[in-house]
């Protein structure tokens, strides 16, 4: 049995060993054992300690709910006026080399993943405003009509596939 299908694998080993935590604390009656046979603990403390372990359950779960959304396969180019065409760009840089012009009412782009694209701290200092604006731009790696390259990721939506 698969444990939360889609969540990272660090959710999920997450997951497993808060409910290892809980199934503990349920067979020693909420206590810990110093010696075998011999209870010790405050149940307060325990009462405490399985309510952390629930609630980090419950936060780990929402988060695996959250990363579980699938990318979409295919995106559409959006926010392109009619009479412009979204630049693809051999690297994630709005000043880098241009390789096709994709029509504003393109669908169909094959999706390989984004990224937002994070400089050092020394490359960030020596920047000018305009590359640190570029610089908090995310990017996709999209397939257009056979040509693969990357394009600014606020000018796409979700598409339902190949057009």
């Amino acid at each position: 049995m698969d444990v939360l299908p889609g969540a990272e694998p660090a959710v999920r080993r997450g997951v497993i060993a808060v409910a290892h935590f809980l199934a503990c604390l349920s067979i020693s009656g909420g206590k810990t054992q110093k010696k075998r046979g011999e209870a010790m603990g405050d149940p307060v403390i325990s009462r405490a300690a399985g309510l952390l372990a629930c609630t980090c359950l419950g936060l780990m779960l929402a988060a695996a709910r959250a990363s579980a959304e699938d990318p979409p396969q295919y995106w559409a180019v959006t926010g392109v006026a009619a009479d412009d065409v979204l630049n693809m760009r051999d690297v994630p840089h709005g000043d880098s080399k241009k390789l096709a012009g994709i029509p504003p009412n393109a669908r169909g782009l094959k999706n390989f993943g984004c990224l937002k694209p994070e400089p050092s701290l020394d490359r960030w200092m020596d920047m000018t405003e305009e590359e640190k604006k570029n610089a908090k731009l995310e990017w996709c790696r999209v397939e257009y009509k056979g040509r693969q390259g990357w394009v600014a990721a606020r000018f796409l939506k979700p598409d339902t596939g190949p057009h």
